[in-house]
């Protein structure tokens, strides 16, 4: 709509059920309304260069195409986060009937790899080819994995699986940049907030589900990947029959898909992601499989960061003319757009931080909770996590964007640091953890629809998606491998320190401590036979040191995340407010399968 002919003033014809008065006529834009936020390249033909609101008639909004394809995006991030969240809370009951084996490790592993790695990918390659056919595909993925798994009859099948369930998973993940551009930029923090409520059973309440499955039902683990099975055939349809958004020749009425694909650039995606899968293996091996100082772990990290230096050079320096560089290099320059996606990173940290962290402190400090009370607490928090994503873009909405990115912001700090202050406490803690858990997920629920306003051009809708995706991902990496290397650590520098005083002022022999200490974790099996010297009174003060120990190591975990939320405090402040010139803005139309023809020739 916008070119470099484009007058003052453009006309934009309404009927009159589009008017509130219902006069109907031709109301006036300014050009400037969308300055910068048009897709303006001359390359496109009309449907694919956005509309103005009231371009679209009150029908639109309400059609089986734009209702379908918010819901096949919205389920499709459904289906594919439940595709591990689900499976994570049952791998030791699947190693149990398929194993045992330990490549069941490598399951988490390969579905986080593949995620980041097709987050990029399919932001840059839809932009370009189009988007309907990479969806399709990603839910087929989806659908392929869930039914892999519920057949599965080796851990080899179950880490395949979930290999497929991430690269599934890097579409899923793009939801709130394929969903903000089918909608008016106004509607953007509400359209993308809904999918989290309708995330809810394969997201916060996954375990819980997980669980109903294997113990309540005669098809056990098997019964989430059935579950899994029907929710991805269903994207599957949404995306086949509904979602119709510019094809290739709409975005490209002068180039044919040769040209295209010798000027993608190729070597540097294959750069980016081997950097990517490098860095992310070094991560994940550091401080479990391998020490954080062995060969493969470091050998990892300066190779992923190596080649991530190699990725920026090539991409700078790009030696063949006739390439375009794979990421549009301003995006690294736009501190608005990188505040946000960081932010959206430290919201990632807390999330996975405490995913892994506190079912385990749930499990150490807290005796005389029953397994159902046990499952309850251990979802509380992120289920916090998600309702502050969702009322984050409630609160961008209606307080402003700023608002609500910098009072979560200073409101997370605080509260999260408290409930450091005393883990025993379990009323205390999770009181001031869930509050916390809720202000960062608003802040990550604000900071992941602002990160589409700050770019030059919408036209760059998914190569910036796709680069904020992928730096959450990696910080929920590095966000796990920081929270269990300082748990760990805590817990063999303050368990053995922490029981040897406490049971040696009762009176032990310092000779049976080693014993004691090599048995501390199953205490109500030691006998005096095993550890001479040792009574019930002992018993009971081994148990109490052991809980002191394991909730100081807790708390300095808790207090890292706290330090994570400092961070928010310093990124907060670039957060874009709402431009309300753009407000009307609406970036991919979803056309009739009819007008295809018609559209690509105009």
């Amino acid at each position: 709509m916008e070119d470099k002919t484009m007058p003052d003033k453009i006309e934009v014809e309404v009927s009159p059920d589009h008017l509130e008065n219902g006069s109907g006529g031709v109301q006036k834009h300014t050009a400037l309304e969308f300055d910068d936020a048009m897709v303006r390249n001359e390359e496109r033909a009309p449907e694919a260069r956005g509309f103005h609101f009231a371009q679209l008639s009150k029908k639109y909004w309400i059609s089986p195409a734009f209702l379908g394809s918010y819901s096949a995006s919205a389920f499709t991030f459904t289906a594919t986060v439940g595709g591990y969240a689900q499976t994570a809370p049952l791998l030791s009951y699947i190693n149990d009937d398929l194993g045992p084996s330990d490549s069941i490790s490598y399951a988490p592993l390969a579905n986080v790899i593949a995620s980041a790695v097709v987050l990029q990918m399919v932001g840059c390659l839809s932009d370009i080819f189009g988007r309907r056919w990479f969806f399709i595909g990603g839910s087929c993925l989806g659908l392929l994995a869930a039914i892999l798994g519920a057949t599965a009859q080796s851990i080899t099948q179950i880490v395949v699986s979930q290999a497929l369930f991430g690269a599934a998973l890097g579409f899923g993940l793009s939801f709130f940049w394929v969903i903000s551009e089918i909608v008016p930029m106004r509607w953007r923090f509400l359209a993308v907030s809904g999918v989290y409520i309708l995330s809810m059973p394969c997201n916060p309440l996954a375990a819980k589900v997980a669980l109903q499955f294997q113990f309540s039902t005669t098809s056990h683990w098997r019964g989430c990947y059935y579950f899994l099975i029907g929710l991805n055939a269903l994207t599957v349809l949404l995306w086949v029959l509904c979602y119709h958004p510019p094809t290739f020749k709409m975005l490209h009425r002068r180039k044919s898909a040769m040209e295209i694909v010798l000027q993608f650039d190729w070597i540097g995606l294959v750069i980016y992601s081997l950097s990517l899968i490098l860095f992310i293996l070094g991560l994940d091996w550091g401080g479990g499989l391998y020490p954080w100082n062995s060969g493969h772990v470091i050998g990892s990290l300066v190779g992923g960061g190596a080649g991530f230096v190699c990725f920026a050079l090539w991409e700078i320096f790009l030696p063949i003319s006739t390439v375009h560089p794979l990421l549009p290099m301003h995006l690294f320059k736009n501190a608005r757009f990188q505040a946000c996606s960081w932010l959206t990173g430290i919201g990632a940290v807390t999330y996975y931080g405490f995913s892994l962290v506190w079912p385990q402190a749930v499990r150490s400090l807290y005796d005389g909770v029953s397994p159902s009370q046990q499952s309850t607490l251990t979802t509380t928090l992120i289920l916090c996590f998600v309702l502050g994503q969702f009322s984050g873009g409630v609160i961008a909405e209606l307080a402003g964007v700023r608002v609500g990115a910098i009072g979560s912001a200073f409101a997370a700090l605080p509260l999260l640091a408290g409930a450091a202050t005393d883990p025993r406490n379990l009323n205390l803690t999770i009181g001031l953890a869930a509050a916390g858990c809720f202000m960062v997920g608003a802040n990550e629920g604000v900071a992941l629809t602002a990160v589409t306003f700050p770019i030059k051009s919408q036209e760059e809708l998914g190569a910036a998606g796709g680069l904020a995706g992928t730096i959450r991902q990696f910080c929920a990496s590095f966000g796990t491998a920081v929270f269990s290397t300082i748990l760990n650590n805590q817990l063999k520098s303050k368990v053995p320190r922490y029981v040897q005083d406490a049971v040696l002022a009762t009176g032990l022999p310092q000779s049976s401590v080693p014993a004691l200490l090599s048995r501390i974790n199953n205490i109500t099996a030691v006998t005096n036979a095993t550890v001479p010297g040792f009574n019930s009174q002992i018993e009971a003060v081994a148990r109490d040191a052991l809980r002191n120990a394991q909730a100081s190591s807790y708390s300095t975990v808790i207090y890292t995340s706290a330090g994570f939320a400092g961070v928010l405090i310093l990124l907060c402040w670039w957060v874009p407010g709402f431009d309300r010139n753009k407000k009307d803005f609406v970036a991919g139309h979803i056309h009739q399968t009819t007008e295809e023809k018609k559209l690509e020739l105009e």
